[in-house]
């Protein structure tokens, strides 16, 4: 495969992908809002780590031991330092899957 035709998958997968993540999935909003309570925690610790550089969840006055190790919150957290809502750091995962998607297919391309 050459340097072309994985620009080429790139460009199609990539935003495919995206746009797949960011419309195929109806996001609640309002009372009908309920993430998981890990999805809540990794917010909370990306926005953590964006503010201050620590792994804490603030619960009330008390800054306490996340339960989750902070790999997951370490990849979001620049995209809360440039801005992204906590409520929307969902949308960050869409680029992440879409580099995977793209893997996949430069892999499969080059097994065959």
């Amino acid at each position: 495969m050459t340097w072309r035709q994985h620009l080429l998958l790139a460009a199609v997968v990539i935003p495919l992908a995206v746009w797949a993540r960011w419309n195929g999935a109806v996001e609640p909003k309002g009372a009908r809002f309920h993430p998981w309570p890990d999805a809540v925690e990794y917010a909370a610790e990306a926005q953590a780590l964006a503010r201050s550089g620590q792994v804490y969840l603030q619960v009330g006055p008390h800054r306490v031991r996340p339960r989750y190790p902070p790999g997951w919150p370490l990849l979001l957290a620049p995209a809360n330092r440039l801005g992204v809502e906590g409520q929307n750091l969902w949308r960050v995962t869409a680029l992440f899957g879409a580099g995977l998607a793209w893997l996949l297919g430069f892999l499969a391309a080059r097994v065959t």
